[in-house]
């Protein structure tokens, strides 16, 4: 479970680790770098200054597209084994909420359970209590059906032995 950089990174051991997990939770998650480069290729400012760091620190994607398709989670979807949470604010000014619609496209297109959550007062996170309380319940319900005691008494992978080791 992460957000911002770690939802990108809980998609990773999703895709990257697919025996690993029992479930994952993304929130306002990058999951493709050469789209967020391209989108960061923009007149404005931000935008402007956003690629200049995203460009010294990971590269080119036109010149290296081997490198952005190897470090983008969402390329490798197929790979998947888990359900997935997603949620993802409307107005997020950091990552954007394309990243999670297309996740939650991709991981319907190949039938990986999915619980996708778009708020449209939410931006880069959670700021409003009552979104958070609503979302954050949610993710336990999602977290107890997938890893909680009644999912571990089924056996399972690595993480449901290291709960019931508990």
């Amino acid at each position: 479970m992460g957000g911002s950089f770690g939802g990108y990174l809980a998609l990773c051991g999703a895709a990257f680790e697919p025996d690993l997990y029992r479930c994952a939770v993304t929130i306002s998650g990058v999951f493709d770098w050469g789209r967020v480069m391209d989108e960061a290729r923009q007149d404005n400012y931000f935008d402007s200054v956003r690629y200049g760091f995203f460009r010294r620190h990971l590269g080119d994607p036109r010149k290296d597209p081997a490198k952005f398709d190897a470090i983008s989670p969402l390329r490798h979807i197929d790979k998947v084994k888990i359900p997935i949470f997603v949620f993802h604010g409307w107005d997020d000014g950091v990552a954007s909420i394309a990243e999670s619609k297309a996740l939650v496209a991709a991981l319907d297109a190949q039938g990986i359970p999915n619980e996708t959550h778009f708020l449209e007062r939410e931006g880069h996170g959670l700021s409003q209590f009552d979104d958070a309380v609503e979302i954050y319940g949610d993710i336990a319900a999602f977290l107890e059906k997938h890893i909680g005691p009644a999912a571990s008494a089924g056996g399972g992978g690595p993480v449901s032995a290291a709960v019931a080791a508990r």
